[in-house]
């Protein structure tokens, strides 16, 4: 189902039914769009209230009319490892729930990057030469919003809005919006030929003019 990221912000999932988790930013590869982490805020159900979350666990995603669910029991939360850990080499290979302080300050590409430089009892002297191939392509989704974006002769606009499918969890398209008053663009992600955090902007194949004022609805 394509769903509209800023309709995910705050939405709930129920916790095995037992507590809720409060969506809050999503985390992509953005070489290929696929939906890697939710990151999801446990409202003090933990001293880290942050965790990130393999959208494998997603039994239901939040709609208009209820909440979500998440395969994740108090077991999973206890058992996770906690960023920041410089204790920890679990970060190299991403299991499917990490703990942590998650928020909208936090820069995703960095989490294993920082790892790999910590020093401190029981760290590895080895480094993971995977760890930055793998966080250079990570971006927060969140992070893209009010970003501009530049097609080959002129900017477009900047993003409002990304449509997000939750059957397949990948980043299906960019809404942008100039300050001429328009509908959105709505920008397919197969045409983003640069999406980087360093950067702070967003290429897109083809003119100015090869994009259409003609939204895709979502949810």
């Amino acid at each position: 189902m394509l769903r509209s990221f800023n309709a995910l912000i705050g939405r709930q999932f129920d916790v095995n039914e037992q507590a809720t988790a409060t969506f809050s930013d999503l985390w992509f590869d953005n070489q290929t769009g696929k939906i890697l982490h939710l990151v999801a805020d446990l409202g003090g159900w933990l001293q880290s209230d942050h965790v990130l979350i393999s959208p494998e666990r997603v039994a239901r995603c939040p709609s208009d009319s209820a909440d979500g669910l998440l395969r994740l029991s108090a077991t999973d939360i206890d058992s996770a490892p906690r960023w920041p850990d410089t204790r920890t080499t679990a970060f190299s290979s991403w299991p499917p729930v990490i703990v942590g302080p998650f928020g909208s300050v936090f820069s995703a590409p960095l989490a294993v990057a920082q790892l790999q430089s910590a020093s401190g009892a029981g760290y590895p002297t080895e480094v993971n030469t995977a760890a930055p191939a793998i966080t250079a392509q990570l971006t927060s989704v969140k992070d893209l919003l009010e970003t501009p974006v530049f097609a080959r002769d002129a900017e477009l606009g900047t993003v409002t809005d990304i449509g997000i499918e939750t059957d397949n969890w990948h980043v299906s398209s960019l809404h942008v919006l100039s300050e001429a008053p328009a509908d959105p663009v709505v920008v397919p992600w197969a045409r983003v030929r640069h999406c980087g955090e360093k950067s702070g902007h967003i290429v897109i194949a083809g003119l100015q003019d090869d994009h259409a004022h003609t939204p895709k609805s979502v949810a």
